[in-house]
């Protein structure tokens, strides 16, 4: 399990400050960029999730084939 990008970035700026391997402080990059690429990705699905009124419309347009009304 990832830390939150916040504990990520904590954990980088320490082993940096302390002169850690470059190794060390390569995985611990590596690690902050996953925790902020997936809370992004987060905030992302969550500002887009839709409505009950649009979850609705797009069953009734389910229903109705698909929403290929012109047939072709």
């Amino acid at each position: 399990m990832f830390p939150t990008w916040t504990v990520a970035r904590s954990r980088l700026a320490r082993a940096v400050q302390d002169g850690a391997p470059a190794e060390h402080v390569a995985e611990l990059r590596r690690r902050y960029h996953i925790a902020r690429a997936a809370r992004d990705l987060g905030d992302l699905v969550a500002a887009h999730q839709p409505t009950p009124d649009e979850r609705r419309a797009l069953a009734d347009l389910l229903a109705e084939g698909g929403g290929d009304r012109d047939g072709a």
